[in-house]
């Protein structure tokens, strides 16, 4: 069995389709140094909401340059329009999660779907790594729906959804 450290959260406009947008990412816990590092120390992490709309563009593609080294380092990486589709599809992780940080307004959706083993964190007790790694689901939520919304061309939109799913 391994040991997982699993976060999800969300995305969310009521100016857009699609409204919602969940993410989920998971990693093992001997990457947590390395994914650490790269969060914490040199993408410098922050929460979609902290970033103003100037910075939003910059940050992107900062996080960009950096995504095929963060998503290397993941053990499981998922995007989805349906909360319930989502855990569907990660039953597995969700149950083999040793600790899970979850959104706090997920939170209500999540609860008596799935039991996890192990620890449920949520996002406003989450500190350090905890916090690096909700606000990486976050980021990917908010950045697919970024990259989504500028794409015309319907082929290349699957085509994001494909590039942050692992």
């Amino acid at each position: 069995m391994r040991s997982l450290k699993t976060a999800i959260d969300y995305s969310y406009s009521s100016e857009v389709e699609p409204k919602y947008i969940f993410a989920l990412v998971s990693v093992e816990n001997s990457n947590v140094p390395e994914l650490s590092d790269i969060l914490i120390n040199k993408l410098r992490i922050k929460h979609w909401t902290k970033l103003r709309k100037k910075e939003k563009t910059i940050y992107v593609n900062k996080f960009l340059r950096r995504w095929e080294e963060i998503k290397n380092i993941l053990y499981k990486i998922d995007v989805e329009f349906y909360f319930e589709k989502l855990l569907d599809r990660n039953r597995h992780i969700i149950e083999e999660s040793k600790e899970l940080i979850i959104d706090n307004n997920v939170f209500s959706k999540y609860l008596g779907i799935y039991e996890s083993k192990g620890k449920l964190i949520l996002e406003g007790y989450a500190k350090g790594f905890e916090k690096a790694l909700i606000d990486l689901a976050d980021n990917i939520a908010n950045i697919v729906r970024w990259l989504w919304n500028k794409e015309k061309d319907n082929w290349k939109k699957y085509e994001i959804l494909k590039e942050f799913r692992k």
